[in-house]
């Protein structure tokens, strides 16, 4: 029951500050840093680069002008590409994987 709550909370996260519903730039430094705990952050800016770079269309924002509010600026002139950001959704399946182990592992009890 637990997992259900923390996997709900971690979602809603997910989805706030994924860059689709709310851009990160316009939320508070405070909340701000959540961006970087939330997978779907990472996912959605390697999408967006492989989806719309190089494409071009008249009169509507498409192509390099949309994949650039996708991408990830990690400081010191360092911008996060598609391999990046398909690295940072690797970890943190790994992540999630060895905390559900050990979890299982330590944490729960038998039944029989």
């Amino acid at each position: 029951d637990v997992a259900y709550v923390i996997s709900a909370g971690y979602i809603i996260l997910c989805m706030l500050f994924a860059n689709v519903l709310v851009k990160v730039d316009s939320v508070t430094p405070a909340l701000a840093w959540l961006r970087w705990i939330c997978s779907l952050f990472f996912a959605m800016a390697g999408l967006a680069e492989v989806e719309f770079a190089g494409t071009a269309e008249h009169g509507i924002p498409v192509g390099d002008a949309v994949a650039a509010d996708f991408l990830i600026h990690l400081g010191h002139g360092i911008t996060l590409h598609e391999v990046g950001c398909l690295a940072f959704v690797w970890a943190f399946y790994l992540l999630f994987s060895v905390i559900g182990f050990l979890g299982l592992k330590f944490l729960s009890r038998s039944q029989v």
